[in-house]
């Protein structure tokens, strides 16, 4: 039984991470919300663990790291419930501190975990930090590939949030525990899902082993841990989300085709401030364009369209520009170079960052594919 269209959406990355999947994915909220008669409130999702960070830019203009909460609900917190599925990984201190950051922005209800999510323990990032994982493969060394590890070797040192007996922390009167898989197989409102990293740090099919996280990053493997198929949707969006320039984080982490460095970057595209990554805050490694590598992407994962972010990095005259019709007017290289991407990929480019913030990303319409 298919449900409605325009439900549901699934926000993954392409590349290596930090694509600007949020800020995309807020601005898909948003336009959604702003439709006629839209008295709904959706599910905001996320799996994977804390370490993966995204910087967004919240309800009241300030910018908020987080690492486990869905990004696009502190942009909508009166409208989007958060979810943790069942395949996702929470630090019980990291969690706290987002929930206060997101009860800051006026958000009043309660963040929705699955009995099944893991609770990261301090013995698995000290596991990580013995390990020395950030010099071997480029670890933000948060506990997650040691907590996994051990989930899956099943050991009886593994704690859920369902069978979790620490003493009551200040974040637990703000959690509901529930079976988030037939709340959301059941759910009649719109269900928005953010994955986390990128689909080329996916263990299994990404080709850069052992340079890369500990599951997979691409639409079915992020819906796996949700326990969802697009195909219980008429018109699921499956948004593929690339960076016109790719990073990784920085030291020993794996292939980077067409690298560069931010003197580079500064000297040929005028961007002057090196990129830190959220959790570690170390600076990113940065790489040119390759469309060989999107191509390989979206003939793997096949999104149903395109989400094209830092477009200002290659072209710095459309900063900021805020709809297609200044894109067009202002920046007509940018608009035949987006019209390129899509030929060579088969898939249509809907929606374009041009600067930070869900303000500086809209929906753009070309001719279908």
């Amino acid at each position: 039984m298919h449900r409605n269209s325009n439900e549901f959406v699934v926000v993954y990355g392409g590349q290596w991470g930090s694509e600007g999947k949020g800020q995309v994915l807020a601005a898909i909220t948003r336009d959604t919300l702003a439709r006629p008669h839209a008295e709904i409130v959706g599910y905001g999702v996320r799996v994977g663990g804390p370490n993966a960070g995204h910087t967004v830019r919240a309800k009241d203009g300030g910018m908020v790291n987080i690492q486990s909460i869905p990004s696009m609900c502190y942009a909508h917190p009166d409208e989007i419930t958060p979810v943790i599925g069942a395949g996702g990984m929470v630090n019980p201190h990291v969690l706290q501190n987002e929930i206060a950051m997101l009860r800051d922005q006026g958000f009043t209800g309660k963040v929705l975990v699955d009995p099944n999510t893991m609770v990261v323990q301090q013995k698995h990032i000290a596991e990580e930090h013995g390990a020395h994982l950030d010099e071997h493969i480029g670890s933000t060394r948060e506990g997650v590939g040691a907590a996994l590890a051990e989930k899956i070797r099943r050991q009886p040192g593994v704690i859920t949030i369902g069978n979790w007996h620490h003493p009551p922390s200040p974040f637990c009167e703000h959690i509901e525990v529930v079976d988030t898989v037939r709340l959301l197989n059941d759910a009649e409102v719109p269900i928005f899902v953010e994955g986390t990293q990128g689909y080329l740090l996916s263990i299994h099919t990404s080709g850069y082993y052992p340079f890369c996280t500990s599951r997979e990053c691409g639409p079915e493997g992020i819906l796996a841990d949700v326990g969802l198929t697009p195909r219980a949707f008429r018109n699921p969006e499956i948004v593929g989300v690339f960076r016109t320039f790719p990073i990784r984080v920085g030291g020993n982490s794996g292939g980077l085709p067409n690298e560069v460095d931010w003197v580079y970057m500064a000297q040929h595209h005028g961007v002057t401030t090196p990129e830190r990554t959220t959790v570690t805050n170390r600076i990113r490694r940065i790489a040119k364009w390759d469309i060989e590598t999107v191509i390989r992407v979206v003939r793997e994962t096949r999104p149903t369209c395109l989400a094209i972010t830092f477009l200002d990095y290659l072209f710095p005259h459309t900063q900021y520009v805020r709809d297609q019709r200044g894109l067009m007017g202002h920046a007509q290289d940018a608009w035949d170079w987006i019209q390129e991407v899509e030929e060579a990929t088969g898939t249509s480019v809907r929606y374009v960052s041009t600067g930070p913030g869900q303000e500086n990303t809209f929906r753009i319409d070309t001719i279908p594919f």
